[in-house]
C-alpha cells in the first residue's frame, strides 16, 4: 500500500505460548543459553507483494508481528496468514473414562497435544527449543506414547539412533542430532545411559519385537558394564566426578543414593531382557549385581531412625533419593508404601524444593 514498493519490508515475528511471551520485550537478554534460542524470526520480505514462509518450525499459541522498517513510500498489509501443523503422531488416543474430572481432562488434553508436537522424525525434547532426541526425555515420551498414539516405529527409530553414536568405550551419548545428518552431540550423562536398558525392555513389553532387542542387547550390556566401574567393593555407587550425573537440576542435590536407585532400576530391566533373550550367563551376573546393590542400598542409604533414604555426608533427604530407590524395588511393596507416606510428611523437604525428573512406574519387582 502506497506510492510504490522501493525497499524490502523488515518484519519481526515473536512466538509465544502465553500472552506474556509476546507482550514482554525479549531484550535486553541476560540468559545463560544463546539468545539465538529466543522464539523470534526477523525476515526481510522482498520482492513485494509475495508469499513468504518462516523456515524454522515453532510451537506457539500467540504470534506478534512488528514491522521494523519499510521505506516511507509504502506500508505493509498481511492478506493471508496460515500455520501448517506437522507431526508423526497418527489418530487420536482412546477417550478418558466418563468419571475423570473436567480439570484432569483439560490437563490430559494439553499433555497429549504437547506429546503430539514432540513427535516428529524423532521424539524431540521440546519443539520450542533444540528439537533434539535425549534419552531421558525419550523414555517418558515413549511411555506416554504407548497409551496414546502407539507409534512403535518412532520409538524403534530413536532406539537405533541413540545406539549408533556411542563414545569410543561404548557409553551412549545423552542425545543425538538428526539434521543435517545424524551425529552425536558430545554430551554424556551417566544416568541417561543406564536408562537405555529400561527403554528397550519397555519397548519389548509393548511390541514383542525380539529381533530389535536382540540387535541392541550388546548396547545394553555395555552400559551395565561401564556403570559397574563406579560401584565400589561394598556395592555402593560412587560419583566419578568425570561424567555428568544429572538426576535433577537442583545444584544442592546429593546424587549418590538416587543414582544407586537408577543403576538397580536399570539392572532389573536388563535382567528381564536377559531372560527374554535366553542369555543365561548375563542373567546370572545381573542377578548377582541386583542382589548386591539392593542390599548395599538398604545398608548405606536407609536411615534407621528416619526410615527414609539419605545421601551424602550431611545425610540429605530428598525426593530424588526416595523416588529412585523406590522405583528400584530395594524394599518390599509394603515398606515402600510406608516410606513414601513418611516422605510426604517430612518437614525438611521445603528447604530443597526438588523436582523429580521421572515418573513412578507401576510395575513392582
Amino acid at each position: 500500500m502506497g506510492i510504490n514498493v522501493d525497499s524490502p519490508a523488515r518484519i519481526r515475528f515473536t512466538f509465544g505460548e502465553t500472552p506474556g511471551d509476546i507482550a514482554e520485550e525479549l531484550y535486553p537478554y541476560n540468559g545463560i543459553l544463546a539468545s539465538a534460542w529466543l522464539p523470534e524470526e526477523i525476515l526481510n520480505l522482498d520482492p513485494l507483494p509475495g508469499d513468504f514462509t518462516v523456515a524454522r518450525r515453532h510451537a506457539f499459541r500467540y504470534l506478534r508481528m512488528d514491522v521494523l522498517s519499510t521505506s516511507s513510500k509504502f506500508s505493509v498489509r498481511f492478506s493471508k496468514i496460515e500455520v501448517k501443523s506437522i507431526t508423526s503422531a497418527q489418530g487420536q488416543p482412546y477417550p478418558l473414562s466418563s468419571d475423570v474430572k473436567p480439570l484432569a481432562k483439560r490437563i490430559d488434553r494439553v499433555a497429549v497435544d504437547t506429546l503430539r508436537n514432540c513427535m516428529q522424525t524423532v521424539f524431540e525434547d521440546g519443539p520450542r527449543r533444540d528439537q533434539r532426541l535425549w534419552i531421558g526425555d525419550l523414555r517418558l515420551q515413549a511411555l506416554s506414547n504407548y497409551v496414546t498414539f502407539r507409534n512403535y516405529g518412532l520409538v524403534k527409530r530413536c532406539l537405533y539412533l541413540l545406539a549408533a553414536f556411542p563414545q569410543d568405550d561404548g557409553l551412549l551419548r545423552a542425545c543425538v542430532f538428526e539434521k543435517p545428518a545424524p551425529r552425536h552431540s558430545g554430551d554424556t550423562i551417566l544416568d541417561y545411559a543406564c536408562i537405555y536398558a529400561a527403554l528397550l525392555c519397555e519397548y519389548l513389553d509393548q511390541t514383542g519385537d525380539i529381533a530389535t532387542c536382540r540387535a541392541l542387547w550388546p548396547t545394553v550390556l555395555r552400559q551395565m558394564e561401564i556403570v559397574s566401574r563406579y560401584i565400589n567393593s561394598d556395592g555402593v555407587f560412587v560419583d566419578p566426578k568425570t561424567i555428568w550425573v544429572f538426576i535433577d537440576w537442583n545444584e544442592k542435590l546429593h546424587r549418590d543414593a538416587s543414582m544407586q536407585g537408577v543403576v538397580i532400576f536399570s539392572l532389573r530391566h536388563a535382567l528381564v531382557l536377559a531372560e527374554e533373550l535366553g542369555d543365561l550367563a548375563s542373567k546370572k551376573h545381573l542377578e548377582d549385581m541386583v542382589e548386591q546393590l539392593a542390599a548395599a542400598a538398604r545398608q548405606h542409604f536407609l536411615d534407621p531412625q528416619l526410615q527414609l533414604f539419605v545421601s551424602g555426608p550431611d545425610r540429605q533427604v530428598s525426593w530424588a533419593s526416595q523416588a529412585w530407590l523406590s522405583l528400584a524395588g530395594v524394599l518390599s511393596v509394603a515398606d515402600t508404601t510406608s516410606l513414601l507416606k513418611r516422605a510426604v510428611g517430612y518437614k525438611k523437604y521445603s528447604s530443597l524444593q526438588l523436582l523429580i525428573s521421572t515418573t513412578m512406574w507401576s510395575k513392582q519387582w
